[in-house]
């Protein structure tokens, strides 16, 4: 059963009174802005750090950081359906039939030929463009620093730090 069910809740809004009855703070994060990113322009903070107000005051300098994201292990259909048609073949022309210890290691030898033939490079392709995304994230983070703080400036000087 989820904690969402034990406590009753059933909806985001359920959820929102909870955490208010609760009295719980949510942690600003810190650097990065987003946690999950869709197809563009589709960008949101999915994950958040509830804490009570006396766990503020225990760790005063808590922060919450972002870390770099990763690449989804999701499984394209094509692939499963690759793997299905080799484990088909796997024994079509033995004389005797094949056991699934068998099916598995010709299946194991199959796919090291095909990941080595398709992503030659993809390893370092995926390397680059998760640093490149990790730079953006981090400017991203500190262009909103920025602007929060020019406010923050403007509102008490009269200053407007984007401007100059």
């Amino acid at each position: 059963m989820s904690v969402a069910a034990v406590l009753g809740i059933r909806t985001m809004a359920g959820f929102v009174s909870f955490v208010e009855e609760a009295g719980l703070l949510d942690i600003p994060a810190a650097g990065k802005v987003f946690t999950w990113y869709g197809a563009s322009p589709k960008v949101s903070r999915l994950d958040h750090f509830l804490v009570s107000p006396m766990w503020v005051e225990q760790f005063r300098d808590l922060e919450q950081f972002i870390l770099n994201r990763g690449v989804s292990d999701h499984a394209q259909k094509g692939h499963v359906q690759l793997m299905e048609s080799e484990w088909c073949r796997i024994g079509e022309e033995a004389s005797m039939p094949v056991t699934i210890l068998e099916k598995l290691r010709q299946l194991k030898s199959f796919l090291k030929v095909w990941n080595r033939e398709s992503f030659r490079s993809v390893d370092l392709q995926i390397e680059v463009t998760t640093d490149l995304l990790n730079d953006l994230d981090e400017r991203v983070g500190a262009w909103k620093r920025f602007r929060k703080l020019s406010d923050n400036y403007k509102a008490d000087f009269g200053w407007d730090l984007a401007s100059k």
